[in-house]
């Protein structure tokens, strides 16, 4: 099962189940007990989305300016171990985009289940995803990526 579903296509999956549960599930509204106005909710969601709009962005373009693949199926196609820009914070700022994207939505619905399925999405993209292309990226790079990885964390 390891990279065979895209990324994107995980996201939207949890996206969607995210909305839907806040829809069918309306005694999880955290608003019914938490009485917090819907515009500081949308507030602190928008920067989020933009945040992770923007490191998610930077994160393809850092790939692009390299010549080396964005595609998440095929990791063995990596030709250049990508360590600046957004890649000196965090080895996986693509995720890290999607997760702060998630993350708004589940602060705008405000929805306990909604909040499950932001935590479904990482323990799914880290076992599924991340460990998989790591395994990948330590046998093209050896020690060059062990030392990556000894400097910058996972996610952030």
């Amino acid at each position: 099962m390891e990279l065979k579903i895209p990324p994107p296509i995980v996201a939207m999956f949890c996206a969607v189940m995210m909305w839907l549960v806040a829809q069918q599930l309306p005694g999880l509204d955290l608003s019914l007990y938490w009485h917090v106005p819907r515009v500081w909710r949308l507030t602190p969601a928008l920067v989020l989305l933009s945040a992770g709009l923007l490191i998610g962005l930077a994160a393809v373009l850092s790939f692009r300016r390299h010549k080396t693949t964005v595609n998440p199926l095929d990791p063995e196609a990596t030709r250049v171990l990508v360590t600046s820009g957004v890649y000196r914070f965090s080895r996986n700022p693509m995720y890290l985009g999607v997760l702060l994207m998630l993350t708004a939505l589940c602060i705008a619905l405000a929805n306990l289940g909604a909040l499950v399925l932001l935590v479904v999405f990482v323990v799914y993209i880290q076992i599924f995803q991340i460990n998989p292309e790591e395994r990948v990226l330590a046998k093209r790079f050896g020690v060059d990526f062990e030392n990556y990885c000894k400097h910058v964390r996972c996610w952030i």
